[in-house]
């Protein structure tokens, strides 16, 4: 196999057995690549590092298999990422000619799986809140880590290349929006409002333009308002 493709399927095999994590670093994908008992070759560590990484200039490779999340930490690339127009044209994924049979469902698996994923938001390593607050500059004493991580964490979306926005489950949560709930989004000045259709928003619309009078009295009113402006 190709050092380029090693690399590739380490990440996937990480990725595909740990669902839950966005990125890794290089040195679990090494170890990754070592349990495979393939033979760790000198250039497995610049490939991870650089030539496999899609958003770094092209120096001599192209490919565009890896994204870099953090200084690193990677990931599988997929459409729509950052990448350098050095790389506009580089590979994605392994040629599956070129793997061992065993390792060939990863290119489907990708495909069908990982490729139509949003990465959840900054949850980054392997769940430790602590350890991602580090790698954000962010202190993690008991009170400035419970505001910071419900900045990070409950109120930080982000748009993929298709314009899907991920809602952080701690929101979703909280207002009760669930798969299928209707959205609506609107514009207020320069703020971009998501007001989120559920039961308890339509309950709390009944009455809300009930006024004195009934629309009926109020017309006549105007009426006679209209006949004797004096009244």
């Amino acid at each position: 196999m190709k050092v380029a493709d090693e690399v590739w399927l380490a990440v996937a095999l990480l990725q595909r057995e740990n669902p839950g994590r966005t990125d890794f670093a290089v040195q679990e994908i090494k170890a990754r690549a070592r349990n495979e008992n393939w033979q760790i070759r000198p250039g497995f560590n610049q490939h991870v590092s650089y030539h496999c990484v899609a958003s770094k200039p092209a120096d001599p490779v192209n490919h565009r298999m890896l994204h870099e999340d953090s200084r690193g930490r990677r990931r599988l690339y997929r459409k729509g990422d950052p990448c350098h127009p050095d790389r506009e044209n580089g590979r994605i994924l392994p040629d599956p000619f070129d793997l061992p049979p065993q390792y060939k469902p990863l290119i489907d698996w990708y495909d069908a799986v990982y490729s139509k994923q949003l990465p959840p938001p900054l949850a980054h390593g392997n769940g430790d809140d602590e350890s991602a607050l580090r790698r954000e500059g962010i202190d993690s004493k008991p009170q400035q880590a419970s505001a910071a991580m419900d900045t990070m964490l409950s109120g930080t979306a982000f748009v993929s290349a298709t314009g899907a926005v991920v809602i952080p489950s701690g929101l979703r949560k909280e207002l009760g929006i669930e798969e299928g709930t209707r959205i609506s989004v609107y514009r207020e000045k320069d703020h971009l409002v998501l007001e989120p259709i559920t039961d308890e928003f339509i309950h709390s619309l009944v009455g809300c333009l009930k006024g004195e009078d009934s629309l009926v009295a109020a017309r006549e009113r105007e009426h006679r308002i209209e006949k004797d402006p004096a009244r």
